[in-house]
């Protein structure tokens, strides 16, 4: 069997076969076409897809000609005579595809070396595992082309790249091999020389191989371009380690000894300062940062720069320790969680005041959890759980999980607040969180959507099967009423067949994502007896029966989980008595709101009534719902309303 084909797209697009290399083409898009079969040489692409992407100004007649005429090229290159036709492009008249057997790329073998890895994480040999990973990477992915779909992919395998260099070089050293290590960790500083992290690495390796002139003059460069391009100063952290590098050399002998120097020993941990004990961690990271990057590389590097030296300097400014970044996603750790709000908040202020060249929708999580350092690090579930609540922020928005928020409520400025957003369950958490949404005066009356996250309760409202128009200004009014909550017990009143319970289920239904699904349909047209009330709660509830928990404290204990809205239909005939019972259950729950129909008002404390008239014909615009059904003999009409 022939040799296939090796592509290599890390550093520069070259393919070799043997002794054979070839390194020009056709064209400049002759080139990049092989570049993308090659990197996504498992799946068939359709003529029509790779002429967009490579020819997108042409029509479709010369975009056609323009793929004939590089496929030929790449044919007459990858199979020359005597190897047989198809054996590399495989092509008809609609798709065109590399054949997986006969290519190969070094984005694979890295891809490939990383799931290794992944499994060898407990193996002895995972530290030459993890170099193997490391070697692989040959550069940048294809730096000279600027088709959209490669600065996403540049990025993830830079990222990758990363945080293998980091893991390889944190275990090389504590293993005192300080000159591989210090070898990683330059292949990663040159990555990106205003890395802050991959400096202070490389900083400390060289004092403890001995090369302490050489890391004091990498900081000084540091602090030069920091100042040109940036207008700030290495953190606190950096500046330590610069004075502790100095106080070493100024303290060994003027004259080395004669002989070999002893295994050198390492600069303090790099962890020593992390906070431990009850630590509130913030997030922050730029959402859809790939497209972004697909959209205008050089400006999101020149934005990704600003908003790096803004948010390392509110760090510095307000206690907190850079745990980890890449790729723009930061994790720190505070002592106190008012320290990480207002850095939060700092950061979000001094970003606004930028000007950007591209706008940049930064999300920001705080979670406070009770953590001890676990071999010089924080236990990596920790961090996990944190993510999380990251994944679930909107861009432009701030989140605080419920042990957040109660270190956070005796200490907020005036104008600001937590908003409670309910109960929702994060990605891999074993128990479902509570989240607040953190407001100050300038964002308070932002809408965000609801959290990225599956909500803790499902709303049980009855399925509708008719569509609903009209009624405008009662569904205004009742949409406004729950929106405020200036009004917590809201009744729509009218004689029956008014409308009123399924007017009353399109306003619940439309404001159901302000509640995060804790919505319930109570029917009240069964029952007489006001005894009966709270146990209908607590089946629409879904809460069992026959606890020794009496009623009203166990729909009081469900419902205060979280804010919650119950919609009591034909709740008239238990106005006598089951008033009463209401008001109890609203003093025992601050957080619920009752949308009650009935043909009279409760008459409790600030209740709300929406009055409901009949519609008058069929045919007028008030009309509440459209038949699903064809009309009957005679002309008449089945109306749902």
């Amino acid at each position: 069997m022939t040799e296939p084909w090796s592509i290599q797209l890390f550093g520069a697009l070259r393919a070799r076969q043997g002794e054979r290399v070839i390194t020009r083409f056709r064209s400049q898009q002759t080139g990049a076409l092989l570049a993308y079969l090659a990197y996504h040489r498992q799946h068939s692409h359709t003529r029509e897809m790779l002429i967009d992407l490579f020819w997108p100004e042409s029509d479709y007649a010369a975009g056609r000609h323009n793929l004939c005429n590089a496929l030929s090229s790449l044919r007459n290159q990858l199979e020359p005579p005597g190897e047989p036709t198809g054996s590399v492009i495989i092509a008809d008249r609609f798709s065109v595809e590399l054949n997986p057997e006969a290519v190969t790329t070094d984005v694979d073998r890295f891809d490939q070396a990383l799931r290794r890895a992944a499994l060898a994480r407990l193996a002895p040999n995972y530290v030459t595992q993890l170099a193997e990973c490391a070697d692989l990477y040959g550069g940048p992915l294809l730096p000279q082309s600027y088709y959209e779909w490669i600065p996403p992919e540049q990025e993830r395998l830079k990222v990758r790249y990363g945080q293998t260099v980091s893991q390889l070089v944190e275990l090389l050293e504590k293993e005192g091999r300080y000159e591989s290590a210090l070898d990683y960790a330059g292949r990663a500083l040159s990555l990106d020389p205003l890395d802050e992290l991959a400096t202070k690495d490389v900083m400390r390796l060289m004092a403890a191989a001995g090369q302490h002139e050489s890391a004091l003059a990498l900081y000084h460069d540091l602090e030069r371009v920091l100042a040109e391009q940036l207008g700030t100063a290495p953190s606190s952290s950096a500046q330590q380690l610069a004075r502790r590098i100095e106080e070493q050399m100024s303290s060994a002998p003027a004259v080395p000894p004669a002989s070999p120097a002893p295994r050198p020993v390492p600069l303090a941990s790099p962890h020593a300062e992390w906070p431990a004990g009850t630590v509130t961690f913030l997030l922050s990271d730029i959402e859809d940062v790939f497209s972004l990057i697909a959209g205008s590389p050089d400006a999101f590097r020149s934005a990704l720069a600003v908003y790096q030296a803004l948010i390392r300097s509110e760090f510095r400014r307000n206690g907190g320790i850079e745990v980890k970044e890449a790729g723009g996603s930061f994790v720190a750790a505070f002592a106190s969680a008012t320290d990480a709000l207002t850095c939060g908040i700092a950061f979000q202020r001094a970003l606004a005041s930028q000007l950007l060249p591209v706008d940049l929708s930064v999300r920001i999580a705080l979670t406070t959890d009770d953590v001890e350092l676990d071999d010089g690090e924080y236990q990596s579930s920790v961090l996990s759980k944190a993510a999380a609540l990251l994944d679930a922020t909107n861009g432009g928005q701030m989140l605080a999980s419920e042990s957040t928020a109660v270190l956070l409520r005796r200490n907020l400025e005036p104008g600001m607040r937590l908003k409670d957003l309910g109960i929702w369950r994060l990605r891999d958490a074993a128990a479902p969180e509570r989240l607040f949404q953190v407001d100050t005066p300038r964002s308070e009356n932002r809408d965000f959507p609801p959290p990225n996250a599956t909500p803790a309760h499902a709303a049980r409202l009855p399925m509708q099967f008719t569509r609903f128009f009209g009624r405008t200004e009662e569904i205004e009014r009742i949409s406004g009423l729950l929106h405020s909550g200036d009004s917590r017990l809201i009744t729509l009143t009218g004689s029956g067949g008014t409308g009123k319970t399924r007017l009353a289920i399109e306003a619940a239904d439309r404001f159901a994502s302000g509640f995060q699904g804790s919505i319930w349909f109570v029917p009240l047209a069964d029952i007489s007896d006001p005894t009966l009330l709270m146990g209908a709660i607590l089946d629409a509830v879904g809460v069992p029966r026959g606890s020794a928990e009496e009623p009203m404290a166990q729909a009081a204990a469900a419902l205060s989980k979280q804010p919650s809205l119950l919609l009591l239909d034909n709740f008239e005939q238990l106005v006598e008595g089951g008033a009463e019972i209401l008001q109890a259950l609203r003093e025992r729950v601050p957080g619920l709101q009752l949308l009650v129909t009935s043909r009279q008002s409760l008459g409790l404390p600030g209740e709300q009534e929406v009055p409901v008239v009949p519609l008058t014909t069929p045919g007028d615009p008030q009309v509440a719902a459209t038949p699903l059904h064809p009309p009957l003999a005679g002309g008449s009409t089945l109306a749902f309303i």
